[in-house]
């Protein structure tokens, strides 16, 4: 029989989005590696070997989107699927009509973030696509292809798959994929899977600029330690875009985390590691230290990760944070998200302001370099908001992202805020576009414009880095951490090169030498 041919596709965002002013500086933004479709492909090659084959296609820019509708006219697949966590619901329906007027016998598939958090009663936002599927890609994957195997046709309805009425309104049951247990993967073969015109290479030097204290050449991997989240915030699709086992996290074996740590690094020279784990278990990561040094005679490695300022309090306490500084954890991407200056825990984050204080006290006691995230309230007024971003800029902390506040479909906060959204998914197509990083604003009108949200937002990113506290921040880390240098000295390059060199502080430019 011959082989099933399958496409994955992670598509970049619209040129009319790609050329909007942005809020979020160009080194804050990564072209991360697809590693989900990497997964996912992998997965079908362990299970069905020879039957099937696979392409990758990462869409940075219009010349890969080219590239790629040349592919497909010439030889048409039998699948193509788009996933990622962050599906572009309009870039998709653009790209899967194009391929619709080229071929109707191919099966296109999305699933991925906005399609798992659609409920009965929505409005299907997708077109050209001829099924949606909710939950985790990995199995509904497989069993598209095992009934094709079978049968010879692709089945019209499985586990998760999503139904419509002549309306366009979602029916039915709010069914998910069987979740998958990411323990049974070959991650190192997912690694070995191309992406069409972007070698393994480029992603390694050039696209994955995570933060890192390396010196010199940085080749950076992320990784999967674990998936899945134990937590409930209320702004996130993690408590919902698996239905009742969203709250169910699989950690990956530490044996088997360590061996494609180790694979990487003799493999491909990869000299730093990001975690892609929504929640950093500090636990099991130091139980993956323990195996790299007890089987591989390694005692250092620096990773990264997502982890939230009250998990850094927690392993603090317990002793296991002063271990893994040791072992090469010194920068970490930390939510706080906290109102500054209050108590409230508004993102039913489960910690406080206290615990948040404490989290900068910590990482600057053992020299961690903490990269956090403020997300904006909807609430809040530009005078507000203003105030917050002041205040931002005098804490402990080598970096800060501003992510306005996205108001996910079906999430707690959507459901506070639904009747005061700028844009309602079910009548306006852009509310998908408001996703994207580039496009984000504070969602909810009256209290604060959108143009007032870019412009605080910029002003703040603008002088962050050279307010005198900030300064006198780094020239404290570096003083008592040298090694931390290389982090500060490609922080202010990318400022040079957004800014100009004349606006750096002297005692930046000479501690530094930049």
């Amino acid at each position: 029989m011959k082989p099933i041919d399958i496409t994955f596709v992670k598509p970049h965002p619209p040129d009319e989005v790609m050329n909007r002013a942005c809020p979020i500086p160009e080194s804050y933004r990564y072209d991360w590696m697809p590693m989900a479709l990497k997964v996912m492909g992998s997965d079908l090659i362990r299970r069905f070997s020879d039957s099937v084959r696979v392409k990758i296609y990462h869409l940075m820019n219009d010349k890969d989107e080219a590239g790629f509708f040349d592919d497909f006219k010439g030889s048409p697949p039998d699948m193509i699927a788009f996933s990622e966590i962050d599906v572009l619901v309009n870039q998709v329906n653009r790209i899967a009509e194009r391929l619709k007027d080229v071929s109707q016998k191919t099966l296109i598939v999305v699933g991925g973030k906005q399609t798992s958090l659609l409920r009965t009663g929505d409005s299907f936002p997708f077109r050209g696509i001829d099924m949606a599927l909710r939950g985790d890609g990995i199995n509904a994957i497989a069993a598209l292809v095992r009934t094709r195997l079978e049968s010879g046709v692709f089945p019209r309805d499985i586990d998760g798959s999503i139904k419509t009425n002549a309306n366009g309104l979602i029916v039915g049951h709010n069914d998910f994929t069987e979740r998958f247990d990411i323990s049974q993967l070959d991650l190192i073969g997912s690694h070995r899977l191309d992406v069409e015109g972007h070698p393994f290479e480029h992603y390694l030097t050039t696209h994955q600029k995570f933060p890192r204290i390396v010196p010199g050449d940085v080749r950076t991997s992320s990784l999967f330690t674990g998936t899945g989240c134990p937590h409930s915030c209320n702004f996130c699709q993690s408590p919902f875009d698996y239905g009742d086992m969203s709250k169910k996290v699989f950690l990956r074996s530490q044996h088997d985390v360590a061996s494609e740590m180790v694979w990487l690094q003799e493999a491909h020279g990869v000299n730093n590691f990001f975690s892609l784990e929504p929640s950093l278990n500090l636990t099991n990561l130091l139980r993956v230290f323990d195996v790299l040094e007890q089987e591989y005679g390694i005692n250092h490695l620096p990773i990264s990760g997502f982890v939230r300022a009250v998990d850094i309090v927690k392993a603090y306490k317990r002793g296991v944070l002063q271990k893994l500084v040791i072992k090469g954890v010194r920068v970490l991407s930390i939510g706080l998200d906290i109102p500054l200056d209050t108590q409230d825990d508004v993102y039913n984050k489960n910690f406080s302001y206290d615990d948040m204080v404490e989290c900068l006290r910590i990482c600057n006691e053992l020299g961690i370099l903490p990269v956090v995230t403020i997300v904006g309230d909807p609430n809040i007024d530009a005078e507000t908001f203003a105030k917050q971003l002041d205040t931002t800029k005098r804490l402990p902390v080598a970096g800060v992202d501003v992510r306005l506040t996205i108001a996910l479909r079906n999430t707690t906060l959507f459901k506070l805020v639904e009747d005061r959204l700028l844009h309602h998914p079910n009548t306006d197509s852009e509310y998908f576009d408001q996703q994207n990083y580039r496009y984000q604003t504070i969602q909810v009108p009256g209290k604060i414009e959108s143009e007032q949200t870019y412009d605080l937002v910029n002003a703040f990113h603008r002088d962050f880095l050279i307010n005198p506290t900030h300064v006198a921040y780094v020239l404290n880390m570096f003083r008592r951490f040298p090694d931390v240098k290389p982090f500060f000295v490609r922080q202010y390059k990318d400022y040079e090169k957004e800014n100009g060199k004349t606006h750096l502080p002297a005692e930046i430019i000479n501690a530094l030498t930049l």
